[in-house]
C-alpha cells in the first residue's frame, strides 16, 4: 500500500518564522517478518528545535520527543487520543485509529510560540486488507501547482474516506484558505484534511494562498468515480427510476454522467432553449394537470407550429443520456459541469451525427433491434443511452416536428419541456426529501432565468406568464413542515415514485396528492388528486374564501373545502381559462395580451374534509356528489391517511 508521510512546521502567535514543509520519510524497525515500529523523520522549528516521533505497531502506542530547547514551554497535543501533555516527551495510546496521526507540539517563550507538526502513517493500522506493496488500490494522489512554483499534493484515503492535502514550495507568512466541494470543513493552515461527506466524481481541493494583498489559487482535483455509487443501468427509460434498496444514493453524476462529469465546466447558460422569435409561451414550472398531481419540474416552451422547431443547447457540454418518454418522443439531459445538467423532454428528432453517436452507446434489451439502432422501429422499446456526446452553446440537439408526416410524431401542439438542474442547489420546500429519491433531481431544479444571460434573457421573460410573485421560471416546493400546503404519500403507496405500476396508473402517481395553488391564475388555491373517487387522477380549483393550506395545523380540526371544475366545453377541447384583457378564450399556447388570465367555472360540485393528524399525516375523504360543505359531517370508512 502507498504509504503518504508528511512533516511540517507551521506558525502560531507572534512568533518567529517557521521553515517551509518538506516531506518526510519513514523507517521501519528490521529483525522481524512482521513489522512491529514505524519511526518518523525529525521535525524542526526555526530555533532548532526537532521533535522525533515513534509508532509501536503491536502496543499501539506514540512516543515522541523533543530535542534542543531549554527555554521553552510545551503542549503537546495528537489526532489520536484525547490526552495532552507539557515538557520533552509525549508518550500515549492510541484511541482514535486514523490514517495519519498528527502531533502538535506548541513552543512558546514568552508571548511568541511557534507549532511544530509530525504526522505518521498508520493506515497500516487501520486497514481490513494486506500492506503489501503491490495493493495501492486504497489511496490515490494528485498535485496542483501555483503559478509561482508552490504546489499542493493531495492523498485520497478511500478506505477510509479521507482527503489529506499538503503545500510546499510556499514563501514565509503565507495566509492560507482551503475548501472542498466534498466537504464543508476549511482550514487556514499549511495543510487541509478532512472527511468526504458526499462523494463525487472528481474532488475539487482550492487553496487560496495569499502574501499581503496579493492571492493566488490553486485547484487540485481528484478523479473518486470509483467512490460513487454505481447504479442500474436497466432502470426504466423515462430516467426516473425504481426506488433503490439499501444504501444506494442516486445523483446525476452518477446515473448519467457516469462518474465522469466535467469539474471545469459550464456554470451559466448562454443560448436559449430555441429561437426566441419561434417562441410563443414559456409556462412556468408548478403546473398540475394529467399525470402531474405535483408540481411539475419544467418550464413548458410553446412555439409555432407551423415547421419543425430546432431545440438548442444552452451551454458548452455533453450529452449524456438519452430515453424514451412517453414511449415515442426522446428525453434527452446534458451535463454542462460537475453541477449543472438541462433536461429536454419530447424531442421528436435527432440530427443525423448525434443519432449516429448515441446508437454505438445503445444498451440493448431483448427486444430492441440491435442494428436498428435509434430509429423509428426501437421507438417505445426497453432502452437507455448513456453517451458522452459533446456539444457547443447553440449547437441543434434535436427537433420538435409537428408536420404530422412520421407516425410517431405528436399532435400540432408545438411545445417540448425544459428542467435546469444545479446539483449545489437544494430545494427548500420539500419536507421529506426522501419521498423524492425515485426523481433525484426534483430537488436540485432552479429557475433557468437565474442562469441564462444574453439578450435573449428578457425577450423570454416577456413571453413567459409570471402569477403570486413567484420566481419568473416558477415554483415547485411547497411543503411548511406543520402545516397542510404542499404534496402528500398515501401510507404505504410508495411515496413518489408508487410501490406498484398499473396499466391504468403507469406513473405511480395513484398515491399523490397536494394542496396548493395555481401556476395561472392569480391567488387561486387547488387540489389535485393521483386518485379522486376511485376513479384516476383529477384536480379542482378551491372557492375564492376557501382557507389556505398554509394557514392549516394540526389545531385547525376537520377541514371542509368545496371543489369546483374548470368550464371546458361539452368536448373537453377548451382550457377553461379566458384571457382577461379581452375575454376571449385562452388556449395556453401563446403569451395572453396583458400577462393575465382568469378561470371559468362550472357549478361548483364536490367537497373534501381533510385533518392534520400530526406535523406529517393528514386524514382525507372527498364526496364527488355533495354540493354543499354543511351537508357532510364527518368522515367514513373510505378516508385514506397520506404522509411526508
Amino acid at each position: 500500500m502507498f504509504l503518504f508521510f508528511l512533516i511540517f512546521v507551521g506558525a502560531c502567535g507572534g512568533g518567529e518564522t517557521p521553515t517551509k514543509a518538506v516531506p518526510g520519510e519513514s523507517t521501519r524497525a528490521a529483525g522481524t517478518d512482521e513489522t512491529t515500529k514505524q519511526t518518523s523523520e525529525a521535525g524542526e522549528s526555526a530555533d532548532g528545535v526537532t521533535v522525533e516521533c515513534s509508532l509501536d505497531d503491536e502496543r499501539m502506542e506514540v512516543t515522541c520527543q523533543a530535542y534542543g530547547s531549554r527555554e521553552h514551554n510545551f503542549s503537546w497535543t495528537s489526532n489520536a487520543t484525547s490526552r495532552s501533555a507539557g515538557g520533552h516527551n509525549f508518550a500515549f495510546p492510541i484511541e482514535n485509529l486514523v490514517t495519519t496521526i498528527l502531533i502538535e507540539l506548541e513552543l512558546c517563550k514568552g508571548s511568541s510560540c511557534e507549532l511544530i507538526t509530525t504526522s505518521i502513517d498508520a493506515s497500516h493500522l487501520v486497514s481490513d486488507e494486506s500492506t503489501d506493496s503491490s495493493d495501492t488500490s486504497a489511496q490515490t494522489s494528485s498535485t496542483g501547482e501555483g503559478a509561482d512554483g508552490v504546489t499542493v499534493e493531495c492523498l485520497l484515503d478511500d478506505e477510509r474516506m479521507e482527503v489529506a492535502c499538503q503545500a510546499y514550495g510556499y514563501e514565509d507568512e503565507t495566509k492560507f484558505s482551503w475548501t472542498s466541494n466534498a466537504s464543508s470543513a476549511d482550514s487556514y493552515g499549511n495543510n487541509f484534511a478532512f472527511s468526504i461527506e458526499e462523494p463525487v466524481a472528481t474532488i475539487l481541493v482550492e487553496a487560496e494562498l495569499c502574501q499581503g494583498s496579493s492571492c493566488e489559487s490553486i485547484t487540485t482535483s481528484i478523479d473518486a468515480r470509483h467512490l460513487v455509487v454505481e447504479v442500474d443501468k436497466k432502470q426504466r427509460s423515462d430516467g426516473g427510476g425504481e426506488e433503490r434498496s439499501g444504501d444506494e444514493v442516486m445523483t446525476m453524476q452518477s446515473e448519467y454522467s457516469q462518474g465522469k462529469c466535467d469539474p471545469t465546466g459550464a456554470t451559466v447558460l448562454e443560448s436559449p432553449p430555441a429561437d426566441p422569435a419561434r417562441i410563443t409561451l414559456i409556462e412556468p414550472m408548478g403546473s398540475m394537470h394529467g399525470n402531474h398531481i405535483t408540481p411539475i419540474d419544467h418550464i413548458y416552451v410553446k412555439h409555432r407550429a407551423d415547421k419543425p422547431l430546432e431545440i438548442y443547447a444552452m451551454a458548452d457540454g455533453h450529452i449524456v443520456h438519452f430515453g424514451w418518454n412517453s414511449g415515442t418522443q426522446y428525453r434527452m439531459i446534458i451535463e454542462h459541469s460537475c453541477d449543472l445538467y438541462t433536461i429536454y423532454i419530447h424531442i421528436q428528432q435527432l440530427p443525423e451525427e448525434i443519432e449516429a453517436a448515441a446508437s454505438e452507446y445503445l444498451i440493448y434489451s431483448s427486444e430492441i433491434e440491435a442494428d436498428a439502432g435509434l430509429s423509428p422501429s426501437n421507438r417505445g422499446k426497453d432502452f437507455r443511452v448513456y453517451p458522452r456526446i459533446p456539444v457547443k452553446a447553440g449547437d441543434v440537439v434535436g427537433y420538435d416536428v409537428v408536420d404530422g408526416t412520421c407516425d410517431y410524431c405528436r399532435p400540432k401542439n408545438g411545445s417540448y419541456d425544459v428542467s435546469v438542474v444545479d446539483t449545489r442547489v437544494t430545494l427548500e420546500g420539500f419536507v421529506n426529501l426522501d419521498t423524492y429519491k425515485g426523481e433525484f433531481w426534483k430537488q436540485h431544479c432552479v429557475d433557468p432565468f437565474d442562469y441564462w444571460q444574453g439578450t435573449f434573457r428578457n425577450e423570454l421573460l416577456k413571453k413567459t406568464l409570471i402569477v403570486n410573485n413567484n420566481p419568473p421560471g416558477g415554483k415547485i416546493d411547497y411543503d411548511i413542515d406543520g402545516r397542510l400546503v404542499g404534496s402528500w404519500f398515501e401510507e404505504g403507496k410508495g411515496g413518489y415514485s408508487g410501490a406498484e405500476r398499473t396499466a391504468s396508473d403507469i406513473h405511480g402517481v395513484g398515491g399523490h396528492l397536494h394542496f396548493g395553488y395555481s401556476n395561472l391564475v392569480a391567488d387561486t388555491r387547488v387540489i389535485t388528486f393521483g386518485m379522486y373517487n376511485d376513479k384516476g387522477p383529477a384536480g379542482f380549483h378551491l372557492e375564492k374564501d376557501a382557507p389556505d393550506p398554509a394557514d392549516i395545523g394540526v389545531d385547525s380540526g376537520v377541514v371542509k373545502y368545496r371543489m369546483v371544475s374548470l368550464e371546458q366545453g361539452s368536448s373537453g377541447a377548451d382550457t377553461g381559462y379566458i384571457v382577461a384583457s379581452t375575454g376571449e378564450k385562452w388556449m395556453k399556447k401563446t403569451y395572453p395580451a396583458g400577462g393575465v388570465v382568469t378561470a371559468v367555472y362550472r357549478e361548483p360540485r364536490g367537497v373534501v374534509l381533510v385533518k392534520m393528524l400530526d406535523d406529517r399525516t393528514i386524514k382525507v375523504e372527498e364526496f364527488p356528489e355533495v354540493q354543499y360543505p354543511e351537508d357532510v359531517s364527518d368522515f367514513t370508512e373510505n378516508a385514506r391517511i397520506y404522509k411526508r
